[in-house]
């Protein structure tokens, strides 16, 4: 559900990626599992250098180098041309990372800049397609029953779904406390 120039590109680039199976004889598949943790050049960065930081109003999807890579790794062993793989992360508020991460020091609290979203979606009720899914993802599969896979992964899951809202306020595994997010990015990112 993009709003901006940048999500449109992300956009973009994944019908470009899908739609070059119908080109070729490689196998192409996309893949969305929101903010790797710790990455370079994250706002962790600038949280952890800087005495006073910026944070805005906003939940985000998050997942650790580790976790991201074992999902690269599953998805890559699993997939079928042209499916969405959706991972099921954990969210929370900003706010929450920001605390983990930069401790009691003084802060901002501001607004999201224009095209920002104060909630997060990695997947939209208005993609069309059908989604099965299994522990660690969503496989979204764009044409639906017209989808090469559909058949198999009929047999795999049994029962399709209609796409919707997978938003990082409302995802079932949102942290709601610093404790549990602690718990959730142990390791993740350095202290």
């Amino acid at each position: 559900a993009p709003v901006n120039l940048y999500v449109c590109t992300k956009q973009m680039g994944e019908k470009i990626f899908l739609k070059a199976n119908d080109r070729t004889a490689c196998r192409f598949g996309v893949i969305r599992y929101g903010n790797i943790l710790g990455s370079n050049g994250s706002v962790v960065e600038k949280w952890k250098s800087n005495s006073n930081s910026y944070v805005v109003d906003a939940y985000r999807f998050w997942i650790s180098k580790h976790n991201a890579a074992e999902i690269i790794a599953y998805v890559a062993e699993n997939f079928e041309s042209g499916e969405i793989a959706i991972a099921k992360t954990f969210s929370s508020d900003v706010k929450l990372l920001y605390n983990y991460v930069a401790g009691k020091k003084p802060t901002a609290y501001g607004s999201l800049t224009k095209g920002e979203r104060r909630v997060e979606y990695l997947m939209s009720e208005h993609e069309g397609g059908v989604i099965f899914c299994d522990r660690e993802v969503m496989w979204m599969l764009p044409d639906g029953e017209d989808s090469p896979s559909y058949g198999m992964r009929e047999e795999q899951f049994i029962e399709a779904h209609p796409p919707g809202n997978y938003d990082s306020y409302s995802n079932p595994r949102r942290v709601m406390t610093d404790t549990d997010f602690d718990r959730e990015v142990a390791g993740a990112i350095p202290r």
